[in-house]
């Protein structure tokens, strides 16, 4: 959950990589609330022949005021349980990125 400081709008970049436990068509969801309800959503697919691991990012810019707070869900259709990687590589050398959340303001 985060919540700000003064009123504005403000740039919230997300992005994360999942394990590669999906199987082709598979689906992962990063849904953006604000103040609980759905405000922004993205998906990705697993394609065996492009991907080793699932990549989803969310970019968007929201009016927020002070007493306004966002949190970010994800959602995946694999059935399994699906690791989110927090390490620049694994132990293949393989470059992933990090899971980040930023939120910046670019307006008051």
């Amino acid at each position: 959950k985060v919540t700000i400081k003064r009123k504005g709008e403000y740039s919230i970049s997300f992005q994360v990589a999942f394990s590669n436990t999906f199987d082709l068509g598979e689906k992962a969801f990063i849904k953006l609330y604000k103040n609980g309800s759905v405000v922004q959503w993205s998906s990705t697919g697993f394609s065996p022949s492009t991907n080793n691991y699932l990549y989803g990012w969310l970019n968007t810019t929201l009016s927020l005021d002070v007493d306004d707070y966002i949190q970010i869900y994800l959602e995946q259709s694999s059935g399994e349980t699906a690791t989110i990687y927090n390490s620049a590589e694994d132990s293949g050398s393989n470059a992933y990125w990090n899971p980040f959340l930023i939120v910046s303001e670019v307006s008051k």
